[in-house]
């Protein structure tokens, strides 16, 4: 949890804490997956809810140094392989172009827009991304 924790705190993205991602790895369904460096270092880090096939991505991170090399794809990958996950869904920041074009290029596809879903200031994408 340490490790997760470390990169969230160089996160631009929302800052949970420790209680947060106990509550949702507490759920039989949690769905986490990291990758580590060679020296065995968490390097980034994504957390799902996997329910009826469908997983519900509801955090990915990576540590700053490390972006633009491929660990997101990775992470995506590591879901999109396993045979329980038939979809995947998550909200993305409108403005968050690199996230998007990530989302794009692994197959995710528009499902939706939440108005002012961050901060009650940005809107956010539904991306979802099927089996086929």
């Amino acid at each position: 949890m340490d490790a997760v924790l470390a990169i969230v705190a160089q996160s631009a993205e929302k800052r949970w804490k420790r209680q947060d991602f106990a509550y949702f790895l507490a759920h039989s369904n949690a769905f986490c997956v990291g990758v580590a460096d060679i020296e065995g270092k968490l390097q980034a880090f994504s957390l799902g809810l996997l329910d009826d096939g469908v997983l519900d991505l509801i955090y990915i991170a990576t540590v700053p140094a490390a972006r633009q090399r491929g660990l997101g794809r990775q992470l995506l990958h590591a879901y999109q392989g396993d045979p329980r996950v038939r979809g995947i869904t998550l909200e993305v920041a409108e403005g968050n172009l690199p996230a998007l074009a990530l989302y794009k290029s692994v197959g995710f596809s528009p499902a939706g827009l939440r108005r002012r879903y961050y901060e009650n200031r940005y809107d956010a994408l539904l991306l979802e991304w099927k089996r086929r």
